[in-house]
């Protein structure tokens, strides 16, 4: 049996309130100076041509027929079938992820994928198994975009970024208090007391969606996930000192003195453009029944970033239109993107 895995699998970071490559960012947030985006990639130039004077952050990121194009996921071909890339988890490797020592099934592409044009036998790992062919790891490759395939011109193995990167996000844009933060747990209390603070803080935000954004814990003491950073048990990180973030479209220090009576830990509040509204908004409506576009405003990398993350198939003519105006407030990752 083949065991497939492509998607490197991070550290899970949870924000208590929540109910490929550098050039295919675009990353247009409006982000306090203090928490910058964590993929730390800046808009990339457009290509030479008509492309360079088109409006908008994802001018230079818009796929047209006849376009070079690359992309990097795992390629899966089911009988009877055309061949798809894709980036996100497959099925059966999720399988073995949750279920150690399961049987392992031949794969199935999300629906985050795109149809390619391609002689399968020629690309690097192909192997076949239950009237599945797949490549065993992740393949990079390059051809044209047309007809809505990506015609596939050469591969090569290739390896797929996570995205987005946690960067800095362990970091607290806060000054610290007179006397500096409080050593021990994150609400400067006995353990057992902890969730009753979150679940207080949580309610708080959740009952007011166009005051907040988001909410996370930050480590002024550096990544607690660093190399030769303390661990406990099962790789649990032990840093001295933890800080509740709290992010506001309001004035931070009059937020911060309500807040400071629901926990009575370390805290830090700074203010962003964006709420929870306003980016809960753009997550509805550009969400999509059969889940090919993945829209995140909750996640810890969303929150320091006060934006929207979208990952989709295809940045074409299409679903730049549907995007439209809140181009302004994503970062986006194409599967397939323009070749430089």
């Amino acid at each position: 049996m083949v065991a497939v895995l492509v998607v490197a699998v991070t550290a899970v970071v949870f924000v208590l309130v929540a109910p490929q490559d550098g050039p295919a960012v675009a990353g247009l947030t409006r982000a306090p100076s203090a928490a910058p985006s964590p993929s730390g990639d800046e808009p990339t130039a457009g290509a030479p041509g008509p492309r360079t004077a088109e409006a908008g952050p994802l001018g230079s990121l818009v796929t047209r027929e006849g376009d070079a194009v690359t992309a990097t996921g795992m390629v899966v071909k089911p009988s009877g079938r055309p061949p798809a890339i894709c980036t996100t988890l497959p099925t059966a490797a999720l399988a073995t992820v949750l279920r150690p020592g399961a049987e392992q099934n031949a794969p199935a592409c999300s629906p985050l994928s795109v149809a390619l044009d391609v002689d399968v036998e020629s690309l690097p790992g192909w192997t076949e198994q239950d009237s599945v062919g797949f490549t065993d790891s992740a393949v990079t490759v390059n051809g044209v975009w047309r007809d809505g395939k990506l015609v596939v011109a050469s591969a090569t193995a290739g390896e797929v970024t996570p995205w987005p990167d946690p960067g800095d996000a362990w970091r607290v844009p806060c000054a610290p208090p007179a006397g500096g933060w409080a050593a021990g747990d994150a609400a400067g209390a006995h353990a057992a007391l902890l969730d009753t603070f979150e679940t207080a803080l949580a309610a708080e935000l959740a009952a007011h969606p166009d005051r907040y954004h988001a909410n996370w814990y930050g480590y002024p003491d550096g990544d607690p996930f660093a190399p030769g950073a303390p661990m406990g048990d099962f790789g649990r990180a032990l840093p001295e000192h933890v800080v509740m973030v709290v992010s506001t479209v309001q004035e931070p220090s009059e937020v911060r003195e309500h807040l400071a009576t629901l926990y009575p830990g370390n805290l830090c509040v700074t203010r962003v453009d964006n709420s929870r509204a306003d980016l809960g908004a753009i997550v509805q409506r550009l969400e999509v029944p059969d889940g090919s576009w993945i829209v995140d405003a909750h996640s810890l990398y969303a929150a320091v970033a006060n934006s929207v993350f979208l990952e989709l198939p295809v940045l074409d003519d299409a679903a730049a239109a549907r995007i439209g105006d809140d181009a302004a407030l994503l970062q986006v990752r194409p599967l397939v993107r323009t070749s430089s």
